[in-house]
This record gives structure tokens, sequence and C-alpha cells, in this order.
């Protein structure tokens, strides 16, 4: 991701959670420089080619964990000082659970640590699917939107709730991924 890339003290040293492991190219880039790459995963077929890709680097692992999973929460030890979620508001069942993802973030980031996104993360979207949540608790009847939409202004009212700033909105376009990058800053 150009934007870690761009300055090394945004990553070296740091421990990074990574959130969709998938096939990202960001263990390969950056856990070399990190004290620590945590990846998480909803899909077990993604794990043993992490595991075996990077065999040996100490530093590295994968875990499979649902972020919107309060439950599964404890399989995360310790503070970040960088979290990246590219699709930050994608596949959220209710805002319930998105609320309770965004709490635990925030609970996880270290002092002046960031929660990188993209723009596309947070205007994802679906019509219609607002009234039926499979979840004991959901909520469904949607406060952020008719679209459940995110965007940067309620991204940056949400945040403040939790002690997070929408400290830098790059205008360009990340060349690596045609998206625009958030960031969030813990104060």
């Amino acid at each position: 991701m150009a934007f870690l890339k761009s300055a090394r003290e945004r990553y070296v040293g740091k421990r990074l959670l990574h959130v969709g492991v998938g096939n990202s190219f960001l263990p390969t880039e950056f856990a070399a420089d990190l004290a620590e790459y945590v990846g998480i995963t909803i899909s077990l077929p993604e794990i043993a080619p992490f595991e075996e890709k990077f065999a040996g680097v100490a530093n590295a692992k994968a875990l499979l964990l649902n972020k919107y999973n309060p439950r599964m929460y404890g399989k995360l030890h310790g503070a970040f000082d960088v979290i990246v979620d590219t699709l930050l508001k994608s596949f959220a069942c209710c805002e319930k659970h998105f609320a309770d993802m965004m709490e635990f973030f925030a609970g996880k980031l270290t002092r002046g640590g960031t929660l990188v996104t993209t723009e596309t993360g947070i205007l994802w979207r679906w019509k219609g699917n607002t009234a039926r949540a499979y979840t004991p608790g959901a909520q469904t009847d949607p406060s952020i939107g008719k679209y459940r939409v995110l965007g940067r202004e309620n991204l940056a009212s949400f945040a403040e709730r939790l002690g997070l700033i929408l400290s830098s909105v790059n205008s360009d376009v990340d060349p690596t991924i045609a998206d625009r990058i958030l960031i969030l800053t813990r104060n």
C-alpha cells in the first residue's frame, strides 16, 4: 500500500493488524520491518496458504476471526499501532455489529495509532436489507442512512465518539488500489 510505504515510520517496528488477509501483498511487503503482523480472515482456506508462505517468519501470523463477532475478539491480544481494513463497512449484518467492531478497533489502537481504510470501504451499501438481521440484538432500523452508507461525514462523527479523528483524507487516488485512503488516528 503506497500510503504505508511512503513513510517508513508508519510501519517500521510497529504491530499491524490486517483485516482480510486474502491474497494481499501486505505481509510480503511489510512483515520483515514490523514488530508483528497479525492478519485475520473469515475464510479458513486462506489460513493454510498464509502459514505455508510465511513458515519461519516468527512475527507474522493469520487467525480465523470474524471482525463483526465480539465473541472472537479474545483471540487478539495486545494493542496495535496500525490497523488496515480496506473494506471497513462491508458485509456488516447490522449497525450493532459495525459499532461493536469499531469500538473494538478503537480499543485495540495504541495512542497515536492509525486505522487505515478506503473510501470504497465506507461507501459499501445495499438497499432494502435493513429490516432483517439474523443475530439476536441486531439493529434493523438503520440510523446511518437508508442504504446503510457510512460516508466521510458519518465516519468522522462516529469515530469522534470513539476517540478517533479522521486525520487525513488523501485527495488523490492510491494507484496500487485505485481508491482514496482514509486515516483515523486515536487521540
